[in-house]
């Protein structure tokens, strides 16, 4: 594996450019990339993770807030289906 490789495998998982380049940088003390990769490959899977479950969280927020208002514009409509005045 090539440095250019692992700082995109890196960055993939939310990893940010510098982060992995500092990280890339310990290969002497590793042997290889893909080692280093190994190595890392848990720290990644728990990145990954945690990024998904920010994107989980942030649309179930959109989510919410849009049901509450289209439970606020349904609350504004009487019985025959117009529009109440506020």
């Amino acid at each position: 594996m090539t440095n250019k490789r692992f700082i995109k495998l890196a960055m993939s998982v939310g990893i940010q450019r510098n982060e992995a380049l500092c990280i890339a940088q310990t290969v002497l003390d590793k042997g290889s990339y893909k080692t280093l990769y190994k190595r890392y490959s848990l720290s990644f899977a728990i990145k990954r993770l945690n990024v998904t479950l920010y994107k989980v969280g942030t649309t179930a927020k959109k989510a919410i807030d849009t049901f509450k208002s289209l439970g606020d514009a349904l609350r504004k409509i009487d019985n025959n289906g117009i529009l109440r005045e506020s």
